[in-house]
């Protein structure tokens, strides 16, 4: 019976995930590391977000901007759930030992949240510091299949 309601939305998504899109143009000489399907990206950390969204098939544009009352924002990844379609951020912050990167942050996540884009709600958060490097094991059992699997 929902047969044909998933099939559109899995085409829809699909047509979403392989559209055109603004995204950063900023310092592109840092889109040093190679993901899935030939995909730059800025760290390791991000090859390793985008190899366990591309193994969930969860949709997802990088760095796509995002305008939030006038102010122009890059996140990270802009994801689609993969059975809803509802629209998610995800930032990986890894530089958290430096303090400028920190400051940077904290006003990141405060324009985020005064925008409606809450973490744990429509913001996925991963942090990493040079003593605890991002954990792709957590990713992956956490994260991603709390992504695929919640009832939004």
């Amino acid at each position: 019976l929902l047969q044909n309601h998933f099939a559109s939305k899995k085409l829809e998504l699909k047509r979403w995930q392989n559209e055109e899109y603004v995204s950063c143009k900023k310092h592109e000489e840092n889109l040093m590391f190679t993901g899935t399907q030939g995909k730059k990206f800025r760290s390791k950390s991000e090859v390793i977000v985008d190899t366990l969204l591309y193994k969930y098939q969860i949709p997802f544009h990088y760095e796509e901007r995002l305008d939030l009352n006038g102010f122009e924002m890059y996140p990270d990844f802009t994801i689609r759930h993969p059975m809803t379609g509802e629209t998610m951020y995800w930032e990986h912050f890894g530089l958290m030992d430096n303090e400028i990167y920190r400051n940077n942050v904290y006003q990141k996540m405060k324009r985020y949240c005064e925008n409606g884009i809450i973490p744990s709600i429509n913001l996925i958060a991963t942090y990493e510091t040079n003593n605890h490097p991002l954990n792709i094991e957590y990713i992956d059992n956490h994260l991603c299949v709390d992504v695929i699997s919640t009832d939004r």
